[in-house]
């Protein structure tokens, strides 16, 4: 007869134990891994429902603009490139622009640059002539651009209300030698010191992002005379007021820049642009994820008067519409 064995007790025990360790490390991969797939919780849906919906938004933008623009393909690894630095801002002599923007901007200066060597010498420069650096530039607010223009134009004047911001930009020119830029500080003021003047009546000088009046600011262009920039750049504070003082300082056949030009408070003033031949941008942007909107006016040779019951001619009000 075969005797039956019997497991001593503290096996028994052992055993018992390590089948509670299993389950509890069963349990612990479960709740980490396997949990939030099979039983997700309301709030972990609804953040990733969200998450996953802005970024299909932003993935149908890109998309759109690429394709719309294909000349933006070009700067996508220089896009991804700037991303992923991490130096100071003003180290790379790139404007926050779309770069199609930047790349239209460019071919405009060498066409202004060639149009002052006209003007300058009273006739056309031969072939192996120099049309470099011969335009006059105005613009309102300071940064990576300013070093950009500085090395295209001759004459460069760079209004800045950041004190802070005011000095880095003048240690950048410094470091680059450059001479032909003049950088003007001009912070905001209160309400009660502010200058104004009646016709200034029906134009906001404040900003949403800084407190007081920009009216010393904006206005620093008036002490020029009329015609005198043949670029503008409104890039600062109180964009839609510097637009009103800016139009009547480019010369016919200048060009003005707005960048952000896509925000709702621009949309009112850009009236006082009609007739001018337009361009809209939209696209990729160094440094940033999100895209950037910037509009280019070409001023004409001549400025048709338009009052609040004319009927502008189609030529007159004749948009080049990249991407809106």
């Amino acid at each position: 007869m075969c005797s039956k064995s019997v497991e001593p007790a503290g096996a028994i025990f052992g055993t018992w134990i390590e089948s509670i360790m299993i389950r509890r490390r069963i349990r612990r991969l479960y709740k980490r891994f396997l949990k939030p797939i099979v039983k997700p919780s309301v709030k972990w849906s609804r953040k990733r429902l969200r998450s996953a919906r802005a970024s299909l938004a932003y993935t149908r933008a890109l998309l759109a603009s690429l394709l719309r623009q294909p000349a933006s393909l070009y700067y996508v690894p220089t896009w991804i490139e700037s991303l992923r630095f991490s130096g100071p801002p003003l180290a790379v002599h790139v404007p926050n622009w779309p770069y199609i923007a930047t790349r239209y901007v460019e071919k405009q200066l060498h066409r202004l640059n060639y149009q002052a060597t006209v003007r300058e010498r009273g006739a056309r420069p031969p072939w192996f002539g120099t049309c470099r650096r011969r335009a006059v530039v105005f613009e309102y607010g300071g940064g990576s651009s300013t070093l950009w223009l500085a090395e295209r134009v001759q004459s460069l004047t760079t209004i800045e209300h950041d004190a802070g911001w005011f000095t880095r930009i003048e240690q950048a020119l410094a470091a680059t030698g450059r001479t032909n830029c003049t950088v003007l500080l001009r912070q905001p003021q209160d309400m009660e010191t502010a200058p104004g003047t009646p016709s200034d009546n029906d134009i906001d000088y404040h900003s949403d992002k800084c407190p007081g009046t920009f009216a010393g600011y904006v206005q620093t262009i008036d002490q020029f005379p009329d015609s005198s920039f043949d670029v503008v750049f409104v890039d600062g504070r109180s964009r839609a007021a510097c637009l009103h003082h800016a139009a009547g300082k480019v010369r016919p056949g200048g060009l003005l820049v707005l960048d952000d030009s896509n925000r709702e408070s621009y949309q009112a003033a850009m009236q006082c642009l009609r007739g001018w031949v337009r361009k809209d941008f939209c696209g990729i942007k160094p440094f940033q994820s999100r895209l950037g909107y910037t509009t280019c006016w070409t001023k004409p040779e001549s400025t048709p008067e338009l009052g609040p019951s004319a009927t502008p001619t189609a030529r007159t009000l004749s948009t080049q519409t990249v991407m809106k």
